[in-house]
């Protein structure tokens, strides 16, 4: 997965918040990355799975 398609399922799945920073993870669960994400000021960090969900990592 490359960061312009982590933008696009950012884009769809959080609408506002911008990629500040994408690093791929390849665990026993699969590839997935880590995504630092922003919006006014607030920052959150995502996980993106091989199936392309988002999940809240903070």
């Amino acid at each position: 997965m490359d960061r312009n398609e982590v933008e696009a399922i950012i884009a769809r799945e959080r609408p506002g918040w911008r990629v500040m920073q994408v690093t791929e993870v390849n665990d026993e669960s699969g590839p997935s990355c880590t995504v630092l994400l922003e919006k006014d000021g607030q920052r959150r960090t995502v996980l993106i799975g091989e199936a392309e969900d988002v999940e809240d990592q903070d």
